[in-house]
């Protein structure tokens, strides 16, 4: 794998890449990471992951909680502007129309005649069997 080539190359060379290795950090999945030291030592990459993980859920929780917050407030200002035209109370709230949904309340009452016709179907003839000769 090393020929004597390329050793003196990267021995002569100003800027020498320090070599890397692939950890596997579970769920985190495959990490590249640097050797460093005289004795070839190796970081474990995986506690800055979780940190970096439980951050990210951190804010997602606080996100979702700052959205919660504003909807709610939303809600209550909307009940109170509509308080104020006296239907605050007794408002429904507004329905999905996306959505099949229908209220009882809302369907209205139709008569519906129904008028039946006889109508008579032309019977078919059903053909003779002829029978076979020997």
């Amino acid at each position: 794998c090393h020929d004597r080539y390329r050793m003196e190359a990267w021995e002569s060379s100003p800027r020498r890449p320090l070599p890397q290795i692939a950890i596997d950090c579970g769920h985190y999945g495959l990490h590249a990471c640097t050797i460093k030291g005289k004795v070839p030592s190796v970081e474990d990459p995986e506690p800055v992951l979780r940190e970096r993980e439980e951050e990210r859920y951190k804010a997602q929780k606080e996100e979702a909680a700052k959205a919660e917050e504003e909807r709610l407030a939303r809600e209550r200002r909307e009940y109170h502007d509509n308080a104020e035209d006296g239907e605050g109370l007794h408002k429904r709230p507004q329905q999905n129309h996306n959505s099949n949904f229908v209220d009882v309340d809302d369907v209205k009452d139709e008569k519906v005649k129904v008028m039946f016709e006889v109508v008579e179907f032309p019977s078919k003839k059903k053909k003779k069997k002829r029978r076979k000769l020997i």
